[in-house]
């Protein structure tokens, strides 16, 4: 069984260009857009990503916001009291516990995409790896400060 699990400290976050292919492979259309806020004059404002954008590996990358209907526009501006396009979270897609929850972490999807992308679903604060244990066995992931180790075994204790 193959399992996805982060290296790093930081914690289990997937790119931008990682969470686009999960969307495509989970048949979801969205439509990401970097958002900025200015607190001092209550403004969101939004730029539309560019197709080939990939979250930096050596900064912060910028927040995205990922609509779920296209907004059709280039850039747009709303005031914190403005209504907002719908937009979609990762709990929608793969799940409550997604970041945390053992079954997401073998989701058939996010290994096909780590595969596939290899470094580029790393981030600043990631590095995932998929590692394999014997089918049949149960795991858990444990989490220090981001860098996760996974416990398995057949009729797995956890105390």
């Amino acid at each position: 069984m193959e399992i996805a699990i982060n290296k790093q400290y930081g914690g289990f976050v997937l790119s931008h260009k990682a969470k686009m292919r999960l969307y495509e492979l989970k048949g979801i259309t969205v439509y990401p857009y970097f958002q900025d806020q200015d607190y001092e004059i209550r403004v969101f404002t939004f730029l539309k990503v560019p197709k080939d954008y990939n979250t930096p590996i050596n900064e912060f990358g910028k927040s995205i916001w990922y609509f779920k209907e296209n907004p059709k526009c280039e850039s747009m501006t709303i005031t914190l009291d403005g209504e907002f396009p719908e937009t979609i979270e990762d709990e929608e897609v793969f799940g409550e516990g997604y970041y945390h929850e053992n079954k997401d972490r073998i989701d058939k999807d996010v290994i096909q995409t780590i595969k596939e992308l290899g470094n580029e679903v790393n981030t600043r604060v990631s590095t995932i790896e998929i590692i394999e244990i014997p089918d049949g066995y149960e795991f858990t992931i444990h989490d220090y400060d981001g860098i996760e180790t996974v416990y398995a075994g057949k009729d797995l204790i956890v105390i």
